[in-house]
């Protein structure tokens, strides 16, 4: 996963230096893109997930939304695009699933909690203001983000915090799934 991680961000750059950007500003969207993409990345392979669990607990999930949210405030203020009200509306969307998250407690799987924060992600990425939200460069890149850091959430809050098992979220590095990852992207 981190070979892949490496190569998409790299590759990434390389194209985006091609495309004219360059600087502070496209240097914070590429943090704030390896980061939410490394999370995503790294919590789908095998074990990970339940690894961080068992160290970490559900701390796990209570440090990866602050971490979601300071890669937002990278991005805001790297790219001069910070507002109070940008700000707030990240944090709403990064903070309240883990609220209703950790107020689920220990039930299991298919508390109302669940059910409002999958409806929640939802959406905001639906409907969501992801050009208001992300406007560097030019909102291009801003449903990309707008689902990188929803799936960041979903993850913190599921994985982590609830931590619900075998939700079908990861990967297998045999060559067959290696071939439907590249035939995926070939139809995409």
């Amino acid at each position: 996963m981190l070979g892949l991680w490496a190569t998409l961000c790299f590759g990434g750059a390389l194209y985006a230096s091609w495309l004219g950007y360059g600087g502070r500003d496209f240097a914070a969207t590429l943090t704030a893109f390896a980061f939410y993409l490394g999370v995503m990345l790294l919590l789908a392979a095998r074990g990970v997930a339940d690894s961080l669990s068992s160290r970490f607990g559900t701390a796990g999930g209570y440090l990866l939304g602050p971490a979601a949210f300071l890669a937002y405030l990278i991005y805001a203020l790297g790219t001069n695009t910070f507002a109070i009200a940008r700000v707030g509306a990240v944090a709403g969307l990064v903070f309240v699933p883990l609220a209703l998250a950790t107020s689920a407690q220990q039930r299991p799987m298919g508390a109302w909690q669940d059910y409002v924060t999958l409806a929640g992600v939802w959406v905001t990425v639906k409907f969501s203001p992801s050009h208001w939200l992300w406007p560097y460069p030019g909102g291009k890149l801003a449903y990309v983000f707008t689902m990188l850091l929803s799936l960041n959430v979903a993850l913190a809050a599921y994985l982590l915090v609830r931590r619900f098992r075998a939700v079908g979220y990861s990967t297998r590095s045999d060559r067959r799934w290696g071939f439907y990852v590249l035939a995926s992207f070939i139809v995409f």
